[in-house]
């Protein structure tokens, strides 16, 4: 079971998605224009190849092996990253995020 402690209240009491990968957990905030998800993984939980719109994201906590641009990075506590979009982003958290 993912540890909802990583996130405070006003998180885990958002709508949860309907991002079917197992060990992880999804919290949606959206508005018009925007959406922000909060994901919290367990350990070598992998993403599956998907497209989406432009994102931006900022690792919270753990790590993330993440292929950018056709380079693979280990990204770690307060890093950012953006991933243009139709941009496949493959990733394989190797730690709790």
């Amino acid at each position: 079971m993912v540890n909802k402690g990583s996130f405070p209240d006003i998180i885990v009491n958002l709508p949860e998605t309907d991002i079917l990968v197992e060990r992880l957990r999804t919290y949606l905030c959206q508005g018009k224009d925007q959406q922000f998800v909060f994901m919290s993984f367990e350990n070598a939980t992998e993403i599956p190849e998907h497209f989406h719109e432009a994102q931006w994201e900022i690792v919270l906590d753990g790590e993330i092996n993440r292929c950018i641009n056709g380079k693979r990075h280990i990204l770690t506590k307060g890093d950012t990253y953006f991933i243009p979009r139709g941009s496949p982003p493959q990733r394989k958290n190797l730690a709790r995020v």
